[in-house]
């Protein structure tokens, strides 16, 4: 068999993007993010890349999730289902800044725009009482969504991490590579903080109700991290938070860790552990 060259692995890479765009155009929510600059970005970057595939541009990454992982279809049937809603709630501008982000340069805010996605579909199609994006009275912030559960309110945040800003010998922003365990503990803590301390949203609901904060790892730790790194994070009292959530990846397929805080002041009761467990996202095991 002859040798695949750039070009002819480039022109495969154009015609998917022009198939991408083809469904874009009679898409109701996606088109909206994914315009013709998105679409002329990756070009340019299929173009201008050599046989390292190096770029730095986000739009290359969604395109790669979208193509091989990630079907846009799939993609736009979640937006469809959380648009109306947020509309509804009178949260459209928050919903649109989500869906928005898909389009963003930088790879973290891309992922955590897919997180968001597909945290809040799974939420509305399994909780028959789901606020999103709702204001929480501290500072004039939100929260991604608010769920009632056996009478009470649970405040829930998703956090999705890109690539790691610990792994300085990276050779370019796409770089896939074994990270070591310092790394791995310092994003995972770097995470819990962007949510949990004090000053953050959920920090101060944390310590008036139940909240719940899941977590993507993506490229920057493993699930032997991620454990030793919130056992640690809930031993050392840190955060009031009732549970958090571990997926290896903002696509939340595969196994979903579930991690309980032993230390919380609102443990969750049965029906609502029940719930996490058994309906928000499927093969859930507790530790």
């Amino acid at each position: 068999m002859k040798k695949l060259t750039l070009d002819e692995y480039k022109g495969i890479l154009f015609e998917d993007i022009q198939k991408l765009e083809t469904i874009t155009a009679s898409s109701k929510e996606i088109k909206f993010a994914l315009k013709d600059s998105w679409f002329n970005r990756v070009r340019k970057i299929i173009s201008d890349f050599d046989e390292q595939l190096s770029f730095k541009d986000g739009a290359y990454d969604l395109f790669r999730i979208l193509r091989n992982e990630f079907p846009l279809e799939i993609l736009e049937d979640r937006l469809s289902l959380i648009a109306p809603i947020a509309g509804k709630q009178g949260r459209l501008r928050a919903y649109r800044k989500t869906r928005n982000e898909l389009s963003s340069v930088q790879p973290n805010q891309i992922f955590g725009s897919l997180f968001e996605i597909n945290i809040l579909s799974r939420l509305i199609n399994s909780c028959p009482s789901v606020e999103i994006f709702p204001p929480t009275g501290f500072g004039g912030g939100d929260v991604d969504a608010k769920l009632i559960i056996d009478t009470r309110a649970i405040y829930m945040e998703a956090k999705a991490f890109g690539y790691s800003t610990y792994d300085p010998a990276a050779p370019f922003n796409g770089y896939v590579g074994v990270h070591s365990i310092d790394s791995m503990i310092r994003q995972i803590y770097d995470g819990l903080n962007s949510k949990l301390i004090k000053g953050q949203q959920l920090y101060e609901l944390s310590n008036k109700g139940p909240t719940v904060l899941a977590l993507s790892l993506g490229f920057n730790a493993d699930s032997i991290s991620c454990s030793w790194a919130i056992e640690a994070y809930y031993e050392e009292l840190r955060s009031n938070v009732s549970l958090i959530l571990v997926s290896g990846s903002a696509l939340c397929r595969g196994m979903i860790n579930a991690f309980p805080n032993s230390y919380s002041s609102f443990p969750l009761s049965e029906t609502e552990q029940y719930y996490f467990e058994n309906t928000f996202l499927p093969e859930l095991t507790f530790r």
